[in-house]
């Protein structure tokens, strides 16, 4: 059941970078040609993706597009809106250079030992099906 979920997860992710973050990071490799700030670059369109994440979930009952798709719904202990914040700022550690691989394998690691990813762990939320 774990890894189903994993799947259904790993789907509604891929469906969101495909929809938000890959065009806006086109976008922002275009206009930023100059080595130095495309870094800054990335960091904007990392920053654009949390933030359609926040207001995805919180306007949509939990859901992103990806997670509407994917049947799947976002359910938080608070309805605060800076604790809301913490899940999705937590992903931006996925984005950083060089170490962001390093935090997505720690979160597929604590999924797979207790089900919660690292961001859902510091958000203190769980991923749920839908409907």
């Amino acid at each position: 059941m774990r890894a189903l979920m994993f799947l259904q997860r790993f789907l509604a992710t891929i469906i969101d970078l495909i929809i938000v973050y890959l065009p806006v990071l086109l976008l922002v490799q275009l206009v930023f040609t100059n080595k130095g700030a495309s870094s800054i670059g990335n960091l904007f369109a990392a920053i654009v993706f949390v933030l359609y994440n926040l207001i995805s979930e919180n306007s949509f009952q939990g859901k992103t597009i990806g997670k509407y798709f994917a049947k799947l719904k976002v359910k938080t202990i608070s309805t605060d809106l800076l604790e809301m914040c913490q899940r999705e700022l937590a992903k931006l550690l996925y984005f950083l250079p060089m170490v962001g691989w390093l935090f997505v394998f720690i979160s597929v690691v604590m999924y797979f030992v207790n089900g919660q990813f690292l961001h859902d762990r510091i958000g203190r939320s769980e991923v749920t099906i839908s409907g």
